[in-house]
């Protein structure tokens, strides 16, 4: 199911778990799951979702491909998470994330694109699906500055845009980058990203200046969102931020891509996904301790939105 460019409602439907997963993705024979495009695809669709997860890709990354491993016939989100959570729905967006766009002279311009089209995305799906549960958010890298602007923008859009900011309860931020560091400024942060880019893009060419300014405004702006929210006493988006542990070779060092200061925030939970870097920390090839971080707080974040059996 594709879609491109209303809200919370309660469920006894929590979490069922399958039985009949495997430990690992399958192998891919054939990989028209892993087709990457733009907009909304929807991974898994039940008959009466509790929860929309929907995943946010980075720079230069896929809508499909950014979640799967290496060999793998399907993402996990598809392959892993629909069975342990088969109430949500799962959804991938995809945009174009090319280097030079967004780092460009109207990058700051490309990402409000990137956000506005987030939420136009969301708030179709939902309409257009006649179901409107709660949302969160699994962003890696620079999506999870999407995420951040798309929120921003949403707190000041129409009605319908409004409502996927209210209706959302819940990000993981995997490797994004939320600020300088003592060790590491906004402007090497936003260079590593474009190596890491470079890396992987033979199409980009020359040496490219950042401007570092663009992803500090957008984060700016998204703290201030929370506080502002905060002080009227609106429930807190829930956040948890996930770091790498392993360097990647860059010009001959070896350096973390997004350091722990910069991947994390204040007042939230901050988990380390071990033996992973900026890249392998999205592509999760078995239901290993890794994963687990992750879905286990996703698991926990769905199980909160109802109150338990006897309460009121």
């Amino acid at each position: 199911m594709w879609l491109l460019p209303n809200r919370y409602r309660s469920s006894s439907e929590i979490l069922t778990t399958s039985h009949s997963d495997s430990d690992a993705a399958p192998l891919a024979e054939l990989t028209p799951q892993l087709e990457d495009g733009y907009g909304i695809k929807v991974l898994h669709d039940p008959q009466q979702p509790v929860v929309d997860i929907v995943f946010v890709h980075g720079l230069t990354g896929g809508q499909v491909s950014t979640w799967a491993a290496e060999g793998a016939a399907q993402p996990w989100p598809q392959s892993f998470l629909a069975k342990d959570i088969p109430t949500a729905r799962i959804s991938a967006f995809g945009y174009d994330a090319d280097v030079v766009k967004v780092f460009g002279q109207a990058g700051q311009n490309k990402l409000r694109q990137h956000a506005s089209n987030l939420v136009a995305c969301v708030a179709d799906l939902q309409f257009e699906s006649k179901s409107a549960p709660p949302i969160i958010f699994v962003a890696h890298s620079l999506g999870g500055l999407v995420c951040e602007n798309m929120l921003t923008i949403a707190s000041s859009g129409e009605q319908h845009w409004r409502e996927v900011l209210e209706s959302t309860i819940a990000i993981a931020f995997l490797g994004t980058p939320h600020r300088g560091s003592d060790s590491a400024s906004w402007a090497k942060i936003a260079g590593n990203l474009v190596n890491v880019a470079r890396r992987t893009n033979t199409s980009i060419l020359g040496v490219l200046e950042p401007d570092s300014e663009v992803l500090e405004n957008v984060t700016n702006d998204f703290h201030n969102l929370r506080r502002s929210r905060e002080d009227d006493g609106k429930k807190k988006v829930q956040i948890t931020c996930y770091g790498e542990e392993k360097a990647m070779e860059m010009g001959g060092k070896s350096v973390l891509v997004v350091p722990t200061q910069s991947a994390s925030l204040d007042g939230c939970t901050f988990v380390t996904l071990s033996g992973c870097d900026h890249s392998s920390m999205t592509k999760f090839g078995t239901k290993n301790s890794e994963y687990g971080k992750v879905r286990t707080q996703i698991k926990r974040w769905i199980q909160a939105m109802t109150p338990a059996p006897g309460s009121s």
